[in-house]
């Protein structure tokens, strides 16, 4: 999974990683004993990790499934990319793993406004389409601008309040997800806002999603030194 995120300087954001392993050859997961992750060539971010625990899913006869969320806190606004993170289990070696290709665009304290835009659309079936619509949007505010990614954004459509459905351009992973910045105008006064999150080819997951995900971070994984 790769993805985009627009969230504030020490707010923490939690991201729901998957790994897949073939069931005949196990896991690192499988101990449960992260005792400490550390993130690879970012500076001022601080990363936990919850209860690591497996899935059933259709193809668990053939494959493990790991549900693993970790908790990123930026200190300092800025742009960041995070393809990497360092894994310790129980001891003092590293095991370094590809999460995907990630970026994360973090804003300074007070430049956030409130409240959330709910996002109708949670998922789509294609990792290179998205769709933003909201039926609790107050309707003193004007959206501007919905960024899906630093030089990705879009409009509504004024009638419907939605946005047509998106093409995402060189999307490799089988999912994309996408927390968006949202820039509008409420009374004459320009505000930033953000948007809750669209698992972008998350609906109808299958065995070829499962294939391309294994793929894409074993490509990664081949960069790891």
């Amino acid at each position: 999974m790769d993805g985009y995120v627009f969230e504030s300087v020490d707010q923490p954001c939690t991201l729901l990683l998957t790994y897949y392993s073939r069931s005949d050859q196990g896991s690192l997961f499988a101990s449960g004993s992260v005792s400490e992750i550390t993130p690879v060539g970012v500076e001022d971010l601080c990363v936990t990790t919850g209860e690591i625990k497996p899935f059933e899913s259709d193809y668990s006869d053939v494959y493990q499934c790991w549900e693993v969320p970790v908790t990123l806190c930026f200190h300092r606004a800025g742009t960041y990319e995070l393809e990497y993170l360092d894994f310790y289990f129980g001891d003092e070696v590293p095991r370094r793993l590809s999460i995907g290709t990630w970026r994360f665009e973090i804003c300074a304290p007070g430049e956030l406004a409130q409240p959330l835009v709910y996002n109708d659309y949670v998922a789509t079936n294609r990792p290179d389409i998205y769709r933003f619509g909201s039926a609790t949007l107050s309707p003193d505010i004007k959206i501007e601008r919905i960024y899906c990614g630093e030089d990705r954004f879009f409009t509504l459509n004024e009638d419907t309040r939605e946005s047509d459905r998106i093409t995402l351009e060189n999307i490799a992973a089988p999912v994309f997800f996408v927390k968006p910045k949202i820039t509008a105008e409420r009374d004459g006064r320009s505000l930033t806002l953000q948007g809750s999150e669209c698992f972008c080819g998350g609906l109808d997951v299958d065995e070829e999603d499962i294939l391309r995900s294994r793929q894409h971070a074993q490509e990664m994984q081949s960069n790891v030194a």
